[in-house]
C-alpha cells in the first residue's frame, strides 16, 4: 500500500494511482488515492470489494536511498522510490513470487514547494 509525490525532495501532496506494471500485479495493489502530509503522516483510500477503506499512518522518505517506508497498524512496508519526478513517482516492490511490481502514481495538485520550484512548476504547467 502506498502513494507518493515528489518535487525538490519532498513527497507531500495528493495523488491517484495511474497504473501498475505488470498489469496482473494490480490485484496486489488496492490503493486508489492518498495524501501525504508535511508532518510525515498519510491518509490512503483503498478500494476493496466495492467499498472505500481509509488507512492512516506515518511515513519516512529517505531521499538519499530512494526509499519510502510506510507504517500503519502493525505493518511496516518499504518501497524503492527510485527517481523522483514533479508529477509522477514509480514505486517498486517484490511480490511473494519474486517478481517486481511497479506502481505509477500521479500527483493531483502541486504543493507550495512544487509551485515555488521552477522545474516542478514548469512540469505542472505542461501537464507532465
Amino acid at each position: 500500500m502506498l502513494s507518493v509525490f515528489a518535487g525538490c525532495g519532498g513527497i507531500e501532496g495528493d495523488g491517484k494511482l495511474s497504473r501498475v506494471e505488470p498489469l496482473e500485479a494490480r490485484r496486489h495493489y488496492n490503493i486508489a488515492r492518498a495524501t501525504f502530509h508535511e508532518d510525515n503522516t498519510f491518509t490512503a483510500i483503498a478500494e476493496e470489494d466495492g467499498q472505500n477503506l481509509t488507512t492512516r499512518g506515518s511515513y519516512n522518505y529517505n531521499r538519499w536511498k530512494g526509499e519510502l517506508t510506510l507504517r500503519y497498524g502493525a505493518k511496516e512496508l518499504t518501497y524503492d522510490a527510485g527517481a523522483l519526478m514533479p508529477k509522477e513517482l514509480r514505486l517498486k516492490t517484490k511480490l511473494a513470487d519474486g517478481r517486481t511490481m511497479t506502481a505509477v502514481l500521479l500527483k493531483q495538485e502541486g504543493c507550495q514547494r512544487c509551485r515555488d520550484c521552477p522545474m516542478c512548476s514548469k512540469a505542472i504547467e505542461e501537464g507532465k
